[in-house]
């Protein structure tokens, strides 16, 4: 596996734990 995929696979697992954290804190504040 080269670099640039890892750091993509990477990125895409970032910002999906992201918009987990972000759905997850407008759920409990609302």
């Amino acid at each position: 596996m080269s670099d640039t995929t890892f750091g993509f696979l990477l990125a895409a697992e970032l910002s999906a734990l992201l918009w987990a954290a972000i759905f997850m804190v407008i759920f409990s504040a609302s």
